[in-house]
């Protein structure tokens, strides 16, 4: 097929991207461009979808595209249209030069701010820089201000406050797709989705039931009602919806690995693994496919099975944290004490609320009578080991038995006096025992032994927070920030200090930023507002 430049630039220029596709390629995208991205789903992250025999159409429409641009008066709509196949073949960071160079000759083209906006995140995320993607917000809000009823930008901005807990905010974004589009099968969705958050079931299951009266023959809406159908324990009901799904679309792996996951809550083991193991074939980037069948092989009691899928999922996804709960459980069952310290420690910089506070309900180990048999089981066995001592000391120390978790962590460091993790939370449990001039010296200990850094200058920072020492705080918490960008809890503390320094500016930047990395925590809100009051 020859590409029909013209005709696809039209199509462009109007926002209709599946259509300006469909003329250079001769098919439409197998997902669609628009009104729906999903960076959470990976589905636009086409050459999961694209079959081998599409990709010369590809190239020739590619071709035809970039001849054109070699001319030196350009219209904006061909760069769009580049940037467009480039986005739809996975060449992000080219599709953005080209959204980039399409914004810069046409300022007031909302659709180039937009497309901004969708490369940014989806780079930050195969980067595994995840702060870019806030930046990349300005672009959108660019999109916005050019074009406020851009139902692809308002539907970008509902998934990203949604990702982040904002729900309320996503809300209203989302009522305002459907005024503008009353059949929008993508905002019924949505809005299911964040319905069914809200603990809202009913309200939830008819956006669910309309979206599927709209797309009686799309997979994706069968499978968001009997996904939602099994979140809220109906699993009978779920399982038909999911057979009509995989039925319309047997090779979307997403689709599989969430019948799995309903199956083994079902108690068909033999049925999900078969379906993870199809899953996983299918959509190898796909990281849910990988956590879930290693959190099945854990329930089975096969951790040395669970612990290659989970390490994958892990180092696919950093920021989720139940994914180090549960690679952090397998290696607690293999005896890899150091590893599970690790993992179930990684949880903590992303979501401050995710910490051990909740370790019986967010680390996999459902009993808290569970979890102190298996440390105890574990000082037993490997009585000469600081890790099985600093371990349950850890646990302890921020349980009603601070003492015992004290007495475990001087265990731990009489073992290694060098045990840079050890001493870091010994420090920590002293200062809330006692008071910072306390835990300072410890924590000086820990940061010169070295080893644990990032944990050890944490809380030597709050320990100085709490001493009233700013400038010490700030230098510390720079070092963290520098091992870890985006450590939300960081990022708090060191607002606070700038805070307590009479530094506004640096301090609404931090806390501003830390909120939206950690899901909307309330101690990072309540500061926020503090900020802002102090601002004002």
């Amino acid at each position: 097929m020859r590409p029909d430049l013209a005709a696809a630039s039209a199509a462009a220029a109007a926002g209709r991207f599946d259509d300006a596709v469909q003329l250079l390629t001769g098919r439409r995208p197998a997902r669609g461009l628009s009104p729906r991205l999903d960076p959470r789903q990976d589905l636009l992250y086409t050459t999961l979808w694209r079959r081998p025999e599409d990709a010369e159409s590809d190239r020739r429409a590619l071709a035809a595209v970039t001849g054109r641009l070699r001319v030196p008066a350009v219209p904006g709509p061909l760069l769009m249209l580049r940037g467009l196949l480039r986005f739809y073949r996975g060449a992000l960071a080219a599709a953005d030069a080209d959204f980039a160079e399409a914004a810069r000759r046409s300022p007031d083209c909302a659709w180039a701010f937009v497309w901004r906006f969708a490369c940014g995140t989806l780079l930050a995320r195969e980067r595994r820089r995840f702060s870019d993607a806030l930046d990349a917000v300005r672009h959108l809000e660019r999109a916005l201000e050019l074009d406020p009823d851009n139902i692809l930008a308002l539907s970008m901005r509902a998934e990203f406050l949604h990702d982040r807990d904002l729900r309320e905010e996503a809300l209203k974004d989302v009522e305002r797709i459907l005024e503008l589009d009353p059949d929008c099968a993508w905002a019924y969705a949505e809005r299911g989705e964040i319905r069914t958050e809200q603990e809202r079931p009913r309200e939830a299951m008819k956006d669910f039931d309309r979206l599927v009266r709209l797309n009686p023959r799309q997979a994706w809406a069968l499978a968001l009602r009997a996904r939602a159908k099994a979140n809220a324990g109906r699993l009978a009901a779920a399982l038909p919806d999911f057979d009509g799904a995989v039925r319309l679309d047997p090779l979307w792996g997403a689709i599989r690995a969430w019948r799995a996951e309903a199956r083994r809550k079902a108690g068909d083991e033999r049925g999900a693994f078969s379906d993870f193991d199809r899953a996983v074939a299918l959509s190898p980037r796909y990281m849910l496919s990988f956590a879930w069948r290693g959190r099945a092989h854990l329930a089975a009691g096969r951790p040395a099975d669970a612990w290659p899928d989970l390490d994958r999922a892990a180092r696919r996804d950093p920021r989720h944290v139940l994914l180090y709960a549960w690679r952090g459980e397998a290696a607690f069952k293999l005896g890899r004490l150091r590893a599970a310290v690790s993992d179930f420690d990684r949880a903590f910089p992303f979501h401050p609320r995710h910490s051990w506070n909740r370790l019986p309900s967010q680390r996999g180990l459902t009993r808290e009578a569970a979890l102190r048999e298996a440390l105890d089981g574990a000082v037993a066995a490997r009585p000469d080991s600081p890790w099985s001592w600093g371990f349950r000391g850890r646990v302890l120390v921020d349980s009603e038995d601070r003492s015992a978790g004290l007495a475990d962590l001087r265990r731990a460091v009489e073992l290694d006096p060098a045990c840079a993790w050890a001493l870091a939370w010994l420090g920590e449990g002293v200062r809330r025992d006692r008071g910072p001039a306390a835990a300072l010296p410890l924590l000086d200990r820990a940061v010169r032994a070295g080893g644990a850094e990032l944990w050890a200058r944490l809380w030597r920072a709050r320990a100085r927070l709490d001493a009233g020492d700013w400038t010490g705080a700030r230098r510390d918490l720079g070092r963290v920030l520098a091992l870890e960008p985006d450590h939300a809890f960081a990022l708090r503390l060191r607002g606070q200090a700038a805070l307590g320094a009479g530094d506004r500016a640096a301090a609404l930047a931090d806390l501003e930023r830390s909120f939206l990395l950690s899901a909307k925590d309330e101690e990072t809100a309540a500061l926020l507002r503090r900020a802002r009051e102090a601002s004002a």
